[in-house]
């Protein structure tokens, strides 16, 4: 099982119908000032020579904006006005002077499309402006990079990718914008979208320390996302690759190390098993119908692969990996009942997994159930912690099962208040086919601060585990 990315948090409280734009647009006005702090400095480039009259009129009243106590405004439409006019009216379309100026004009007023045209033409015409011409996209880029990842932590995905589409349309070359709107567009099942934004960054070249970082989480993400939709010939070299600059990440090791056996290539995953200490190979319960349902998933045959995870279901119906490739090919078909239903008996089973709650409150949302999506959407925000199971090895006479706790920063959803997050004690129920159990297990986590993580695995002896349920021990 891969990791995947992270993912939106679901928030109860509906985004108020603010001019968030607006506000953004202030904020990059107020960016523009607070950086000049009522200094004018001109431009060091060739933006600053043999400037028309009225393109030399319109940096005066751009002058004048930052060091005069009076009302910018005023003076900033001024010089927008007259800067529009030399390049319409008196021939200044070709002048590296007056696009730079109109973008220069166009930040201090928030006007961050505008800002963008007139500096690709500046540059495009002056390119010894280019270092200059960044540094100003850059003043405009933290505002509004700010705005997406609020409306993200605020559950506001729409105005979030507005946002980070403009940040990314600033600078291009940062890796913030593209990878989040990879997790949006992951988060609401647009894999095509999400696989084309996490390739974007993991084809950067930035040497930021935070834009590397986000470059191998995108490697990371984009063969996590194959792999889930039954790719994993594609998956080889992205995981290849992660691995030369993460080499000793095991969950990537153990990964690429069932993307081989998946293309048949077992003596590359045999190696990989003898450095996890670990196997790939398929337990006792490999069953074909579910990889073939996952491959029907993969090319978008969503109802055909619901069809055959009906099916095997009917024969295990606590198979974890069947119930989520399950409830993912309803949200696919947006049925609703049936979502609710499949996500339901994943919760039952899994009962700290964020997505599994996600899926279940989708369900309810598709069948106009407000009242259970609400109560599923406080269960979310009360979390203590996220659990992932990561492995789940199967063999004769026992299994080894694998797991990461990552704490959440839980709230009480009436009050909104922060908790303290608790001890837990999960007891793992060790299941055979039919669902019966075999043996039981537990594992104590600690108390987790936010993203805090605790690893933990055990092995189970017993005939016949074929899957697993837990509960969260009162």
């Amino acid at each position: 099982m891969m990791k995947k990315p992270l993912m939106v948090s679901a928030f109860l409280v509906a985004i108020s119908a603010m001019p968030a734009a607006a506000q953004t647009n202030d904020a990059v006005a107020k960016a523009m000032f607070e950086q000049a702090g009522g200094k004018y400095k001109a431009p060091a480039c060739s933006a600053d020579k043999g400037k028309q009259f009225n393109v030399s009129s319109g940096y005066t009243y751009l002058k004048s904006a930052i060091e005069s106590k009076a009302d910018p405004k005023p003076l900033l439409s001024s010089a927008n006005r007259v800067i529009t006019e030399a390049i319409i009216v008196d021939g200044q379309g070709k002048s590296t002077s007056a696009w730079y100026g109109l973008g220069w004009v166009d930040l201090f007023q928030g006007d961050v499309a505008g800002a963008d045209t007139a500096l690709a033409r500046a540059e495009k015409l002056g390119p010894d402006c280019k270092e200059e011409i960044d540094r100003l996209r850059r003043i405009a880029f933290v505002p509004i990079a700010n705005s997406g990842a609020s409306a993200l932590q605020d559950g506001d995905t729409t105005a979030a990718l507005k946002f980070l589409r403009q940040a990314h349309q600033l600078r291009p070359s940062a890796a913030f914008p593209p990878y989040y709107i990879g997790v949006i567009y992951a988060d609401r099942n647009q894999t095509d979208s999400a696989l084309a934004y996490f390739a974007k960054v993991a084809s950067g070249t930035s040497t930021d320390s935070n834009d590397v970082k986000l470059r191998d989480r995108a490697l990371y993400a984009e063969a996590a996302l194959l792999i889930n939709n039954g790719k994993a010939a594609e998956a080889i070299p992205v995981l290849e690759r992660y691995l030369k600059v993460v080499p000793g990440d095991k969950d990537a090791q153990k990964a690429l190390a069932r993307a081989y056996r998946a293309t048949g290539q077992v003596d590359k995953a045999q190696a990989l098993d003898a450095a996890t200490g670990s196997t790939s190979a398929a337990g006792p319960t490999a069953n074909t119908d579910l990889a073939q349902a996952t491959k029907l998933y993969g090319e978008k045959d969503y109802a055909g692969a619901a069809a055959l995870l009906t099916k095997i279901l009917a024969a295990e119906p606590t198979n974890v990996s069947a119930l989520q490739a399950q409830a993912n090919s309803y949200l696919a078909l947006k049925d609703g009942p049936a979502l609710a239903s499949s996500a339901g008996k994943l919760v039952a089973a899994e009962p700290l997994n964020q997505d599994a709650l996600r899926l279940q409150r989708a369900g309810y949302q598709l069948n106009k159930q407000p009242k259970e999506a609400n109560a599923v959407a406080e269960q979310i925000l009360g979390l203590p912690a996220k659990v992932a199971v990561t492995e789940l090895t199967l063999k004769a006479a026992s299994a080894t099962l694998g797991g990461t706790a990552t704490g959440l920063q839980a709230m009480d959803a009436k009050t909104g208040k922060v908790l303290t997050p608790p001890a837990l004690t999960l007891v793992f129920e060790m299941l055979d086919k039919s669902g019966k159990m075999v043996t039981t297990q537990e594992v104590v986590v600690e108390p987790l601060a936010p993203d805090a993580t605790k690893d933990f695995s055990f092995e189970a002896k017993g005939e016949g585990i074929s899957s697993y349920r837990y509960t969260v021990k009162k």
